[in-house]
């Protein structure tokens, strides 16, 4: 007596990137975001980089501040930042704390 056995279909969700180029790709291929990896100041740290010390999570200290002009991205990166957590971290749990309420319903 033979059995077949199913695979479990591959989904963007079934595997975390393990490194800084997995997870860039998979933004690109996923979520169609272009994040930009190289500072426009060499003082300063690229969007893509705050999306690793959030993701990954091999950082000291965990905690950063994310610091940036009006419009520049913060918000967007944080909902990013979030999703990634909410896919890839299972038993994780979020709580949204924002300036405004309407800056918590763009997150």
């Amino acid at each position: 007596m033979s059995q077949t056995h199913e695979s479990t279909p591959q989904t963007p969700w079934s595997n975390a990137p393990e490194t800084p180029e997995e997870l860039h790709a998979w933004l690109v291929e996923h979520l169609s975001i272009m994040v930009v990896r190289e500072p426009m100041d060499p003082n300063h740290n690229a969007p893509f980089e705050y999306l690793c010390h959030a993701f990954f999570e091999d950082r000291q200290p965990r905690d950063c501040v994310v610091w940036a002009n009006r419009g520049g991205g913060k918000t967007f990166y944080a909902a990013v930042a979030t999703l990634l957590d909410l896919v890839f971290k299972p038993g994780i749990e979020i709580r949204i704390l924002g300036g405004s309420l309407e800056q918590s319903k763009r997150m």
